[in-house]
């Protein structure tokens, strides 16, 4: 009985855990439109005029999970909720412990941190604070409508992605969700309207596209024993601070005058904060859930903000969704019930070997 109970602990404490990921993922993208519409005009004019400062300050914010405890893999493995298959096979020393001199060490990472570590966070770190800075730049180049399109395209290319990096070829089903809630997702929108150009439509698929490399990547590369995803993700703030001092070192000591009109255009400090923390809720809820449920699934949850927004529109601007808005959100919510109810089927067994 103890087993038992201590079975359905874990199960219950793990459900807590997405449903907090899931949370930390839905707010962190959604609060930054309600608050630049209805309470902070400065945060919008902000990441339109400044992609690229926003991006990278609001990334090393991340330096702040320094201080979560490093646990090795406690909320991975057997997520199989993304219908992505299982990782990869992890070979018996990772490229953490190899570069760091071996298993025993590397495990010691909460006491020390290797530089095996932050030369494995670098290339993420440099992806992800492109996704910012393309995501951040096309909010003016592009209407929301079409933005919320091409953000969501992840639900096509994260399953062809997992197929490319991990040789893992999605179910039929799967693939069917993801077409469904694409579907969706432009007959949510509608048709494009005045406004869009082709650098923003460039730049919002593109981030799209590298924020879907960055969580399979995560999910299919790193090695939840040796790197969890709060460190992983303090280790590419503590990069991106580390980029911020060194500009504006370099900045103080050759054009001291461009950095202090550079630092009189920041938004209030309670707004360039808003946004840090932000930034790190959607990424800890993005990659948590990865890790927990797999990446195409977390990719269908993220489209469940359109219905999402429409209900926030109804009751915090007082906008009435279209009949066309309302059965794409329709049809958004049934692509992530065909995904969830594939990814639960058990998989077939392997192939028996044929006796000799």
């Amino acid at each position: 009985r103890g087993c038992v109970r201590g079975a359905q602990g874990g199960g219950g404490r793990r459900q807590l855990a997405l449903a907090a990921s899931l949370f930390c993922l839905l707010f962190g993208w959604l609060s930054p439109q309600y608050v630049a519409k209805l309470w902070g005009p400065e945060l919008g004019t902000f990441l339109a005029e400044q992609p690229l400062a926003a991006g990278i300050v609001s990334q090393a914010f991340w330096a702040a999970l320094l201080v979560v405890p490093s646990g090795g893999g406690g909320a991975h493995g057997g997520g199989g909720g993304g219908g992505d298959g299982q990782q990869l096979p992890r070979p018996a020393v990772s490229a953490c412990g190899a570069a760091a001199g071996g298993v025993g060490r590397c495990r010691r990472w909460p006491q020390s941190l290797h530089l095996a570590g932050l030369a494995f966070a670098v290339p993420f770190a440099a992806l992800v604070a492109t996704v910012h800075v393309a995501w951040y730049a096309s909010f003016h180049l592009t209407n929301v409508a079409t933005n919320t399109l091409l953000w969501n395209t992840d639900t096509i290319t994260t399953p062809l992605l997992v197929a490319l990096i991990a040789r893992e070829h999605p179910a039929c089903a799967t693939m069917l969700g993801g077409l469904v809630g694409l579907l969706g997702a432009g007959l949510a929108v509608g048709a494009s309207e005045a406004g869009d150009t082709l650098l923003g439509c460039g730049l919002c698929f593109s981030a799209s596209l590298g924020f879907a490399v960055n969580a399979v990547l995560v999910e299919k590369v790193r090695d939840p024993e040796f790197l969890s995803v709060p460190r992983l993700l303090a280790l590419e703030g503590i990069l991106a601070a580390g980029v911020c001092t060194v500009a504006a070192a370099v900045a103080a000591a050759f054009a001291p005058g461009a950095l202090m009109e550079w630092v009189a255009l920041l938004p209030p400090l309670q707004w360039v904060c808003f946004l840090g923390l932000n930034s790190l809720l959607l990424n800890v809820g993005w990659l948590t859930c990865t890790e927990m449920a797999g990446s195409f699934w977390t990719a269908m949850v993220a489209c469940l903000t359109i219905p999402l927004t429409m209900a926030l529109d109804l009751v915090l601007v007082g906008k009435m969704p279209s009949p066309f808005a309302a059965a794409g959100a329709s049809l958004v919510v049934l692509g992530f019930l065909v995904v969830t109810v594939a990814s639960q089927r058990p998989a077939p067994p392997p192939p028996s070997a044929p006796s000799p």
